[in-house]
Formats: C-alpha cells, structure tokens, sequence
C-alpha cells in the first residue's frame, strides 16, 4: 500500500491529471509539506484539499509554487493585438 506520503503523492497526482510538477510530500509530525510546481492556482488548491480529505487532523503546508507558462493568447506589450492591426489597416496607416 506504500507510506503516508506515497499514497498522498498518487492521490494528488490522481485528482490533479499530473500537473502539478516535481510533486514531493514530506511527513513531518503533526504537519504535511507539499513541493512541486503547477501551472495554475486551482491544481495547487485541488493538491491541497486532496489532503485534507486523506490526512485529517494534520496542519498542511501548501508550497506548491504556480508558474504561469506562456500561452499563444499572451502578446508581449510591444505587439498590437490583432484588432487593433486591422483597425489600422482599414484607416490606411
């Protein structure tokens, strides 16, 4: 059945699809460590509150740190958004 902290690790992994990054959990006594990283808030509460369903009773340290990746929607501030190109376009600029 594996450890506390093994089956806390293959219950977040299970309940976040995996997006949460270099998952580590740490039992200490009397409080649990997460570790990793993920790229949105809601994986990080999921992590959390997954935990709180297997080990009640026990303080959570949550720190699991959110690292917003680059998207295709995210245009660097120097680059007019496409809207405002074909405003342009139509006025002749």
């Amino acid at each position: 059945m594996g450890t506390l902290g093994e089956r806390i690790e293959k219950s977040i992994r299970n309940h976040t699809d995996r997006h949460i990054q270099q998952l580590r959990v740490e039992i200490l006594p009397g409080r649990v460590l997460l570790f990793g990283s993920t790229p949105k808030y809601f994986y990080k509460q999921i992590a959390q509150e997954t935990v709180r369903l297997v080990c009640t009773g026990l303080r959570i340290e949550n720190r699991i740190v959110v690292r917003k990746t680059p998207s295709s929607k995210t245009l660097p501030a120097e680059m007019p958004a496409k809207d405002q190109l074909l405003v342009s376009s139509t006025l002749g600029e």
